[in-house]
């Protein structure tokens, strides 16, 4: 009798388990977010609103960028401030300056991978020209990107885009 009691209790934590591990919802592919890292001696703010097709960043901090806004479009890239614009070849911006730095890897948000939940946050991996990186989410809303580089990229205030 004990043992059949035994191996029921063991069943039941072990169905328990199993029931726990559901793979959380996909990435938002179109949110809002404040975002922040430090680059070097520099710290950077922004605002950045993602779609599936676009990526717009506008820069709050430091003071020699505030105001300046980064556009990506399947047309190419446009950099505005004070009300003018302009339109760029993508190949002209480094790699390593923070607006390729997150266009490089939030274009590829569609093709992340979960990879398993720790202290609240699901990871996701994800491919990156430049090597795997990997973003931390909550909900399906990106907390912390860390890029193949070792940079990291946080969000706060992260809201998803048109679902009502």
């Amino acid at each position: 009798m004990k043992r059949i009691l035994s191996l029921s209790a063991l069943i039941c934590i072990l169905l328990s388990l199993s029931a726990c591990s559901a793979e959380p919802p996909g990435l938002a592919d179109a949110f809002e977010s404040d975002f922040y890292t430090a680059l070097g001696d520099t710290e950077y703010r922004g605002r950045l609103t993602a779609h599936s097709d676009s990526l717009m960043f506008l820069m709050t901090a430091p003071y020699t960028v505030e105001g300046m806004s980064f556009e990506y479009t399947d047309d190419g890239l446009s950099i505005g401030k004070n009300g003018m614009k302009t339109e760029i070849n993508c190949d002209y911006i480094p790699s390593a300056a923070l607006p390729s730095m997150l266009h490089n890897a939030l274009n590829y948000l569609d093709s992340a991978s979960y990879k398993g939940s720790e202290d609240g946050d699901d990871i996701y991996t994800m491919p990156t020209p430049y090597g795997d990186a990997e973003i931390r989410a909550i909900s399906g809303l990106p907390r912390m990107l860390t890029l193949p580089d070792g940079a990291e990229i946080g969000f706060e205030n992260a809201v998803r885009i048109g679902q009502e």
